[in-house]
């Protein structure tokens, strides 16, 4: 929903950051909450849901990938997510599942690269379970070498998170 997303992404990268567009899907409970005008809703048709995965990916900017993040993900909707990942895949982008469902990993595209994000830090945590979610993050990165979290930019997530990396070893 950037109105600028060109120099947004510009600046990031500038920064030293990844650039990553969110693909966003119906909300679950989407009687209550309106995902936006931008997200694939619950019944798309293909041909409207591959015109706004180009919309959305029409940056004008590099993007490292996209992220999809927890929605309708099911049998109904598993072609339309099977075409929006194969483009993904035809446009050299890194898919981040950072779903609950296992519907996004069970679609298998050759040669799509994709990540399953470790943690999920989303809009309804409160302090403590953003606390929670680092210190496991934390015991990921130990075992794994690394770790992969996908959180809303809602302030208290990002307060925590800068908080949180001002712990690290400057190492």
């Amino acid at each position: 929903y950037s109105t600028d997303k060109k120099n947004s992404i510009k600046t990031a990268r500038q920064l030293g950051h990844e650039t990553y567009i969110d693909i966003l899907l119906s909300s679950k409970d989407f009687l209550k909450e309106d995902s936006g005008p931008m997200s694939f809703i619950q019944n798309i048709s293909l041909s409207d849901a591959m015109k706004l995965l180009k919309e959305q990916l029409d940056t004008k900017a590099p993007i490292g990938g996209v992220v999809i993040r927890d929605g309708l993900t099911d049998d109904n909707n598993k072609v339309v997510l099977q075409a929006i990942l194969g483009e993904l895949k035809k446009r050299g982008l890194l898919l981040i599942d950072a779903t609950s469902s296992q519907v996004i990993s069970s679609i298998k595209i050759d040669g799509l690269p994709r990540q399953i994000a470790d943690i999920v830090i989303d809009k309804d945590m409160k302090a403590d379970d953003i606390d929670n979610a680092l210190k496991k993050a934390e015991i990921v990165a130990f075992n794994k070498g690394q770790v992969l979290i996908v959180a809303d930019p809602k302030p208290i997530i990002l307060v925590a998170l800068a908080k949180w990396i001002n712990t690290f070893s400057p190492q």
